[in-house]
């Protein structure tokens, strides 16, 4: 465990980092379209769902680098008999890079059924649900567009919710730390296809 994190926290920092900076941008361009569809007087969140699904590609593109970068790195050690070639290692460092959202939708889940919101929305329970919900929308910012589609009212949305929108996020790392190992790009099967 401890040669993983002490092999591994470069990316997940790297990982964690990336999260930052596209939340932060996938706030911005949210909340930019969202203006821009109140002032047009529109009111069906169109735009801020296309500009959400915009930064979540660009934060996938981004985590598949980086841990694309890890398993390409990974691989000359493998090839030279100093580490054990590891498939789910990718998954392994996206799990703990997403182990904040991961536990956010864990405590939204338990505490969700729980709350009455009609009758009793102080009630403790209701609280701990609020708070994992806002510290959630906040650190996933770049989903935030696509969460408000499914679900304008936040006391509504379904907490599973929080919990399916990492599940990209631990795809996209298994698929590129697997492809690095292999010294395979997305990019080169693409323009390697024949053409139709």
């Amino acid at each position: 465990m401890k040669r993983f994190f002490e092999d591994g926290l470069e990316v997940i920092i790297k990982m964690l980092v990336t999260q930052l900076g596209m939340t932060m941008f996938g706030v911005m361009i949210t909340m930019a379209a969202v203006s821009f569809e109140r002032a047009s007087e529109g009111s069906n969140n169109v735009l801020s769902l296309i500009a959400s699904i915009v930064a979540v590609i660009l934060y996938m593109f981004l985590l598949y680098i980086h841990v694309w970068n890890k398993g390409a790195h990974d691989r000359i050690k493998i090839d030279g008999g100093r580490m054990k070639e590891n498939k789910l290692k990718g998954l392994y460092l996206s799990l703990v890079a997403n182990s904040l959202n991961i536990f956010l939708g864990l405590v939204m889940v338990s505490t969700y059924y729980f709350c009455d919101f009609a009758k009793n929305p102080n009630a403790m329970v209701c609280q701990i649900f609020g708070t994992a919900n806002d510290i959630a929308r906040i650190i996933q910012g770049m989903f935030i567009g696509i969460v408000n589609y499914i679900s304008p009212n936040a006391q509504t949305t379904s907490p599973f919710v929080f919990l399916l929108i990492t599940v990209p996020a631990l795809f996209i790392s298994t698929l590129g730390y697997y492809l690095g190992t292999k010294n395979k790009k997305v990019s080169r099967w693409i323009s390697d296809r024949p053409a139709k």
